[in-house]
């Protein structure tokens, strides 16, 4: 079996990080494509040249000039590469390149979620949903026509006068946005994360817990529906302690989990139940905020990208047995 998987990683300067498949077995080469820079997001255009975003916050290495804060992109052009500036700050949720290599941008600018795109002389920003729509962290993913589906936390005051979270689903096609509420179960239902299936079906998972109770005791959960005007179906994947989850489509349309629950733990629907496997030997971490990403390639194998305690961790399964890379020692700043 043959894969290539890209990933970036961050540190105190921006790094892009390539493997050449069989991942687990090769070694990692690094080219530097800012001085500063953290937040990585990668997508790769037909001719597999990346596109990297990623924002420059200099406080965070306590330096006092600040003129180049912002949220950028950045091209390889074969030889080089060319930055600009998308926005005066923001983290990436989503990319997509289009039929003519542009770039299109859906990311998150403090309590905003935004939609840039080049026109061919500057961006264009647009707010989809306003600060007074969202709470916390918000996810978003691009179909293959290019329409943004987006999943977040919708803040909402109960008949008590509590505040509650109803996980929320937002689609964008351009220029119309269409926002349903999926899971208003009483309680908070946050921190989500989104795919989409190449038939444009949304696929969330997301934390839910109590509303008057411990905030780190509740379930991973997770959301689906067959089409625009569908109902939405929700399940619990596992009972967790750690709320961040990633979540991603395989080519018969069955969704895998990667999350925390005292282990790095892979959830996979099967059709009829979720199917939990964890990842042997276990990768524990060291902090309850670090999350793991996972990606399927062509095969359906599951690669994911995690950090324990010393490192950020590569780990990919092949023949029923999990893979491992240790990439390089963590940085306190971070990916």
């Amino acid at each position: 079996m043959r894969c290539r998987c890209v990933f970036v990683f961050v540190f105190m300067s921006m790094l892009f990080c390539l493997c050449a498949a069989p991942a687990y077995a090769d070694s990692w080469s690094f080219q530097s494509i800012d001085e500063w820079g953290a937040g990585g997001s990668l997508v790769l255009d037909d001719e597999d040249n990346p596109h990297v975003t990623y924002y420059v916050y200099r406080e965070i290495y306590r330096e006092p000039d600040t003129s180049r804060n912002g949220f950028y992109y950045a091209f390889w052009d074969g030889i080089n590469w060319i930055a600009q500036l998308v926005d005066s700050a923001g983290s990436a949720k989503a990319l997509f390149l289009d039929d003519d290599n542009q770039l299109h941008i859906g990311y998150q600018k403090y309590d905003e979620l935004k939609y840039a795109l080049w026109n061919g002389t500057h961006w264009n920003n647009q707010t989809l949903v306003s600060s007074e729509e969202l709470a916390g962290v918000a996810d978003m993913a691009f179909d293959s026509k290019g329409n943004l589906h987006i999943a977040y936390a919708h803040p909402r005051i109960n008949n008590e006068g509590y505040v509650e979270l109803h996980l929320t689903y937002a689609f964008w096609d351009g220029s119309h946005l269409v926002a349903q509420i999926v899971d208003s179960t009483l309680g908070i239902n946050e921190f989500p994360s989104i795919a989409v299936s190449p038939n444009g079906v949304p696929h969330i998972s997301y934390f839910h817990r109590p509303l008057f109770s411990n905030s780190s005791v509740g379930s991973l959960r997770y959301a689906t529906r067959t089409a625009l005007s569908a109902n939405w179906t929700t399940q619990t994947i596992d009972t967790t302690n750690y709320a961040f989850s990633s979540i991603a489509v395989d080519s018969k349309g069955y969704p895998h989990a990667s999350y925390y629950n005292g282990s790095l733990r892979d959830g996979v629907w099967n059709g009829t139940i979720w199917d939990i496997q964890t990842v042997d030997p276990p990768i524990k971490i060291d902090d309850v905020s670090s999350g793991s990403q996972i990606v399927l390639d062509f095969y359906d194998t599951p690669h994911i990208s995690c950090v324990n305690y010393t490192n950020q961790m590569y780990v990919v399964e092949a023949d029923s047995k999990w893979g491992y890379q240790a990439d390089r020692p963590k940085s306190r700043f971070g990916w």
